[in-house]
């Protein structure tokens, strides 16, 4: 699962650490799409929830990394949509206890389809629901207000996205599809040559369909793929040497490691292990 929001506490995919006081939930949370849209849905997931949720250090900033993902982002406390383009460098989201949002993130790819645009045109930006040629609804955000008030907006999400996607087969471009699920599964290890060879495309093909349907040029979505690989080693591993991480990853070395990271997270990777530490 790419990690995105980088809060704590948290597991690598941002669900609540066993250990974390069940009294105080997460601002956080994931939950898991219907089985027939996993390989369209990676999650979908909430952040806050108003008076229910305590926030573990009150009001303060999240650091949001790219994952290779777009998102459907609704506020019900406000009453708005917006689709979150592919990110291609770290931001800072202030948030508040009484924010309550609810998302949608896609597979790589799976977005493109769904946007009513080519993808790259949402690449770094935050665009209104309303403002796009979408297969959803124009009622999209007030069904899933009603919908949160009796608990059932997972439920409407189901059927909502399930419904955008089969509307939106014409638009589906299966060889870039495969090309970013590739990239992956394979954690970014394989070269853009090898990505058009294996889906049968030359390369500049290549780049102009996944840059139409993915949001990024295959090359960056290699480098987001390859520093996904190395968040969640960091995550995962908290004592293991920074060379070791970067050589599980993909990296040619420490330093293009330390390079690549500071790019994509705004900070080392020894800044981002020695933040986390600190952070519990």
């Amino acid at each position: 699962m790419p990690a995105r929001f980088d809060h704590h506490p948290s597991t690598p995919n941002g669900r609540p650490r066993p250990d974390q006081d069940d009294r105080r939930p997460p601002p956080y949370r994931e939950y898991a799409p219907a089985p027939h849209l996993a390989g369209v849905v990676a999650c979908y997931w909430t952040y806050g929830g108003g008076a229910d949720v305590v926030p573990s250090e009150g009001v303060g900033p999240d650091f949001v990394v790219p994952d290779g993902c777009m998102d459907l982002l609704f506020d019900l406390s406000e009453g708005t949509g917006h689709i979150v383009g592919a990110m291609t460098e770290p931001l800072v989201v202030e948030r508040s206890p009484s924010d309550k949002l609810l998302g949608v993130r896609f597979r790589p790819g799976a977005a493109g389809a769904l946007v009513g645009e080519p993808a790259h045109r949402f690449t770094d930006r935050v665009v209104p629901v309303r403002d796009a040629d979408t297969p959803l609804p124009r009622t999209v955000t007030e069904r899933l207000c009603e919908a949160a008030e009796t608990g059932h907006e997972m439920d409407e999400l189901d059927a909502l996205v399930g419904r955008a996607w089969l509307d939106a087969r014409p638009r589906h471009d299966p060889r870039a599809l495969t090309a970013a699920s590739l990239v992956a599964d394979r954690r970014g290890r394989l070269s853009v040559t090898e990505l058009a060879t294996a889906v049968g495309l030359g390369r500049r093909q290549l780049e102009r369909r996944f840059l139409a349907t993915v949001g990024v040029p295959p090359r960056t979505a290699l480098r987001v793929a390859r520093f996904q690989a190395a968040l969640i080693g960091l995550q995962r591993d908290r004592d293991k040497p920074l060379s070791w991480i970067a050589l599980d990853a993909g990296y040619h070395d420490q330093a293009h490691f330390t390079r690549e990271f500071r790019r994509l997270a705004g900070e080392t990777p020894g800044a981002y292990r020695a933040r986390r530490r600190h952070s519990g």
